[in-house]
C-alpha cells in the first residue's frame, strides 16, 4: 500500500531505510508520522526490512525497528513465524520481549522453542517473556528449564510466579529447598498473594540462616502491602514470620530486615529488644522505623530510652525519641538536666518546634567551657526566637541576675530582639559592677556617637577588645563602617577580626574595601576583606582581587580566588591554574573544583595531590 504525502519519511521519500531513521533519530511529530507511514508498507517487505534493522548494529534503528514491529502486533505473527527461522540468536533477543507485547498464546511456540535454547540470554528474555504472557501452558517448559539451566532459572523462576497457578505455585515451594534457586523461588512466593505460602517462607529462615536476610526482606514487603486487619486475619502464619524473626533479632543474621518485618507486622512485643539494639550500638535505621510502624511502641521506647546511661546512649536515645515521639517536650526534657551538654544541646535543637517553655535551661550551656557548646547554645536561641510568638516568652523566662556576664554580653552582641534590649534594662537597675564591654554595647544601641568616641580612646589606650568590634555589627551608621577600617590598618592583632566586621557590615562601601585590599599585606587582613558581600561593581572589584600579588598564604590566596571565582571564573582561570602548583592540597583542591566547575580544561598533572585528581577527573 503506498504511503500518503503527509505521512512519508525524510525528505518526503516513503523508502524504508528514510523511515526508520526518522523514527530513530526524529522528534514526536516526525517519529509518528514515519510510524504511521511504515505500517502502511507492504507486510512481505516490511517484516523482512525490520528484522533486517533488528539484527544491525545500529542502537537507534534497532530500537526503532523493534518498536514498529510490536506496533504491528498479533495481525503480523502468520507473516512473522516462518520468518523467525531465519533469525540469530541475538536477534532473536530483540524480537522475544515484543512478542510479549502481541498478548497473543500463538506466540508461545516461539518463546518455548527459545527458552530452550542454549544461548542463556536468549533463553532469560524468552522465560521474561512468557512470564509477561502468563498463560498456564507454559508451567512445563519453564519447569524444564529450572531442571536444566542454572543460568536461566532466575528468569524462569520469576515467570511461574507471574503465571501464579496452582502447578506454578507448587513447583516454586519446591524451589524453596533447593540451595541454588532458593533465592529466585523466595521472592517469587513472596509476592503471591497466598497465605498458604507464608509458613514455607518461615521456616526457610530457620532451616537457612543465611537466606533469612532475603526471606524477612521479602516478607516486610508483602506485609507492608496489607491493612492491619489483614494481617490480624492470618494470625497462625504471622505468628510464624514473627518467631522467625525474633529468633533473627536475638542472633547476628539480618537484623535491619527482621526489624522492618516487625514492624510490618505490628510487633509491639519486640519493640524492647529493638530500642536496646539501638541504643547500645547498633546504630540501624530500620530499628527507627519499625518502631514508628508500631502502634504502642512510644511507651515502651519512652520507658527504655529515659533509662538510658553514658553520653552515646542518651545522644542515641535523644535521636530515638524524637525521631518517633509524638510529645518531643514532654520525652526529651529529663535529657536537659543529666546528660552531657552535647547531648542537652542535641536534645534541645531536636526540641525547636515545641520547646517554649525550655529556652531557660539553655542559659547553663551559654557559659559552657567548650567554646563549640557556647555556640550552638547561642544558636538554639535564636532558633526559638524565629518562632512566633516565642520572643516575649523567652526574655520573661531567662533569668538574668543568675547569667554570667559573658552570657550576657553575648546575648546582647548577637541574639536578635527583643533580648538585648531586655538585657539593656535590667543592666540599666544595677546600681553598679556593670563591665565597661557591657555598657559599651549597650551604649552603641542607645547612645552609638557616644560609644564610638569611647572606643577611639580605647582604641588608642591599646584597651579595645574582640566583642567591642563584633558589637559594632549591631550600629548601622558610616561611622562604624569607618571605625572598623581604621583598625583594619592598624598593626595589631584584632587587625583581621575588624576586617571580618568590615566585610558584613551593612554600612561598608566598596570603593573603600578596594583601597584596603591594594593597599594591605597581612594575610589575615586580605583572607577577610576578600570575601566582601556587599559587591555592586562586580567588575571593578574582580580587578582589584586580580591585582594582588599570589599570596604564599594558603589561607589567603584561598579566599582571594573564592571570592574571585565566584564572581567570575573566567577572569580567574590563570590565578586557579597558577594555585594547582601550590604546596597546600587545599588550595590545589578549590582551584581544581573552581576550574572543573567552569567547564575549563586543566590537562594531566601528575604532581598533584590524589584528592585533587579525583576532582580533576571527575570522581568528586
Amino acid at each position: 500500500m503506498a504511503t500518503t504525502p503527509e505521512l512519508r519519511g525524510e525528505g518526503g521519500t516513503s523508502d524504508p531505510g528514510s523511515l526508520i531513521a526518522g523514527v530513530a533519530h526524529g522528534g514526536l511529530r516526525r517519529r509518528e508520522e514515519a510510524i504511521a507511514a511504515l505500517l502502511q508498507q507492504p507486510m512481505d517487505t516490511l517484516l523482512p526490512f525490520l528484522l533486517d534493522r533488528i539484527e544491525a548494529h545500529d542502537f537507534a534503528e534497532r530500537n526503532a525497528a523493534i518498536e514498529v514491529l510490536e506496533r504491528l502486533g498479533p495481525a503480523a505473527w502468520s507473516q512473522l513465524e516462518p520468518l523467525l527461522d531465519g533469525l540469530s540468536s541475538e536477534g532473536c533477543m530483540f524480537v522475544a520481549p515484543a512478542l510479549a507485547t502481541f498478548q497473543d498464546a500463538r506466540v508461545l511456540s516461539a518463546l518455548h522453542r527459545w527458552a530452550l535454547s542454549e544461548d542463556p540470554n536468549l533463553a532469560a528474555m524468552s522465560c521474561e517473556a512468557i512470564g509477561k504472557l502468563g498463560e498456564p501452558e507454559s508451567v512445563p517448559v519453564l519447569q524444564q528449564v529450572c531442571a536444566t539451566d542454572p543460568w536461566t532459572a532466575g528468569p524462569a523462576i520469576t515467570a511461574l510466579g507471574k503465571i501464579a497457578t496452582p502447578a506454578a505455585v507448587r513447583t516454586l515451594e519446591e524451589l524453596v529447598r533447593d540451595e541454588d534457586l532458593a533465592p529466585f523461588a523466595i521472592v517469587a512466593l513472596a509476592q503471591l498473594p497466598r497465605a498458604a505460602s507464608w509458613p514455607l517462607l518461615a521456616e526457610a529462615v530457620r532451616e537457612d540462616p543465611s537466606m533469612a536476610g532475603i526471606v524477612l526482606a521479602e516478607g516486610a514487603r508483602l506485609f507492608e502491602a496489607l491493612d492491619r486487619a489483614a494481617i490480624q486475619h492470618h494470625a497462625h502464619p504471622r505468628n510464624i514470620w514473627v518467631q522467625a524473626a525474633r529468633e533473627v533479632l536475638e542472633q547476628t543474621g539480618d537484623r535491619s530486615a527482621a526489624a522492618r518485618l516487625l514492624g510490618a507486622l505490628q510487633d509491639v512485643g519486640a519493640a524492647r529488644k529493638l530500642v536496646d539494639l539501638y541504643l547500645f550500638g547498633d546504630d540501624a535505621t530500620a530499628y527507627v522505623e519499625a518502631l514508628q510502624a508500631m502502634d504502642g511502641a512510644i511507651e515502651i521506647v519512652r520507658e527504655h530510652a529515659s533509662r538510658a546511661l553514658g553520653d552515646e546512649a542518651s545522644r542515641r536515645a535523644v535521636r530515638l525519641l524524637s525521631a518517633i515521639s509524638d510529645q518531643p517536650e514532654r520525652d526529651l526534657i529529663p535529657f536537659l538536666t543529666h546528660a552531657a551538654a552535647s547531648v542537652r544541646l542535641e536534645a534541645l535543637i531536636a526540641l525547636r518546634p515545641v520547646a517554649r517553655k525550655v529556652i531557660g535551661l539553655v542559659a547553663g550551656l551559654l557559659s559552657d567551657p567548650d567554646v563549640l557548646v557556647r555556640k550552638t547554645a547561642l544558636q538554639v536561641v535564636e532558633l526559638q526566637l524565629e518562632l512566633p510568638g516565642v520572643a516575649d516568652e523567652i526574655v520573661s523566662d531567662l533569668d538574668f541576675e543568675s547569667l554570667p556576664e559573658d552570657v550576657l554580653l553575648l546575648l546582647a552582641q548577637q541574639a536578635p530582639e527583643p533580648l538585648p534590649s531586655a538585657i539593656a534594662r535590667f543592666l540599666r537597675s544595677k546600681s553598679q559592677g556593670v563591665r565597661d564591654e557591657l555598657r559599651v554595647v549597650l551604649d552603641l544601641r542607645e547612645q552609638p556617637e557616644r560609644a564610638l568616641d569611647e572606643l577611639e580612646a580605647r582604641a588608642r589606650a591599646g584597651q579595645l577588645t574582640e566583642p567591642d568590634l563584633i558589637a559594632l555589627l549591631q550600629v548601622e551608621r558610616p561611622e562604624a563602617a569607618q571605625f572598623l577600617m581604621r583598625r583594619c590598618q592598624e598593626r595589631s592583632p584584632l587587625a583581621g577580626v575588624a576586617a571580618e566586621m568590615l566585610a558584613v557590615h551593612p554600612c561598608a562601601k566598596q570603593e573603600d574595601v578596594e583601597r584596603l585590599i591594594a593597599a594591605c599585606r597581612r594575610p589575615e587582613v586580605l583572607a577577610a576583606l576578600a570575601g566582601f558581600r556587599a559587591v555592586q561593581d562586580r567588575r571593578a572589584f574582580v580587578r582589584t582581587l586580580l591585582a594582588v600579588p599570589v599570596q604564599s598564604d594558603a589561607v589567603a590566596e584561598l579566599a582571594i580566588l573564592r571570592a574571585g571565582t565566584r564572581l567570575d571564573p573566567q577572569a580567574f582561570e590563570r590565578r586557579l591554574r597558577q594555585a594547582l602548583d601550590h604546596k597546600d592540597w587545599r588550595l590545589q583542591l578549590a582551584a581544581a573544583k573552581a576550574l572543573s566547575g567552569a567547564g575549563i580544561d586543566v590537562g594531566h598533572r601528575t604532581a598533584l595531590d590524589a584528592r585533587v585528581r579525583d576532582v580533576l577527573i571527575g570522581n568528586v
